[in-house]
């Protein structure tokens, strides 16, 4: 069974919102079980420059699930998805991405890299894309991405982190004479961590 982009993203976001609202009972959970480990959650807009020369406003959710810290850094596993919230211009987009995070720890602050890999969609906004290899016309095309990215996270406390981040991605389309499209998407958001670890409240 295919399950399709937007399907995806609204699966994530209420992943998301589950874990959110169930993060009292997971503080419960046993210390010794849990040490090292960071699960949280973060929600955020985003501004997203289509690589066809179009822009659109997004709203960005997703899930950290970290391990242990090695030597000052961190590996996580990472999910997310992404909708615009306006029609944009041109084209807009819609995302479903996951993979892996290493963030490095100085204190409050973790600055950090990752690579990910999923679905995404491009929708042209009122007209349709034309392709002149194959001379024909698009609304919508399907594609995998690849992402790498950076950013920043801030802890505020130990539930409440502030994140910026900045994501190139990837699309393979035929309505670019390469046949290449990169797109821009930064993210000023909030991060929530469920008690674990070393976000555990004190």
């Amino acid at each position: 069974m295919r399950i399709g982009i937007s399907t995806t993203i609204v699966l994530l976001c209420a992943l998301t919102a589950s874990l959110a609202t169930g993060s009292a009972a997971h503080a419960q959970a046993d210390s010794v079980a849990s040490r090292g480990l960071d699960i949280a959650v973060f929600g955020a807009p985003t501004y997203v420059i289509v690589g066809n020369g179009g822009h659109n406003a997004s709203i960005t959710a997703g899930i950290d699930i970290g391990t242990r810290t090695y030597r000052g850094f961190r590996p996580y596993i990472e999910g997310r998805g992404r909708f615009a919230v306006d029609d944009g211009t041109i084209a807009w987009e819609k995302v479903a991405l996951g993979g892996i995070k290493v963030e490095r720890r100085f204190n409050r602050m973790h600055p950090y890299i990752n690579l990910l890999i999923g679905r995404g969609e491009l929708d042209c906004n009122q007209t349709t894309c034309y392709a002149a290899e194959t001379n024909s016309n698009y609304q919508k095309q399907n594609s995998l991405v690849y992402s790498p990215g950076v950013g920043v996270d801030f802890d505020f406390s130990s539930r409440f982190s502030a994140k910026a981040d900045f994501q190139l991605e990837h699309y393979t389309v035929k309505t670019t004479e390469s046949g290449d499209l990169y797109s821009k998407a930064v993210t000023i958001g909030v991060i929530y961590h469920l008690g674990f670890g070393e976000h555990a409240p004190h």
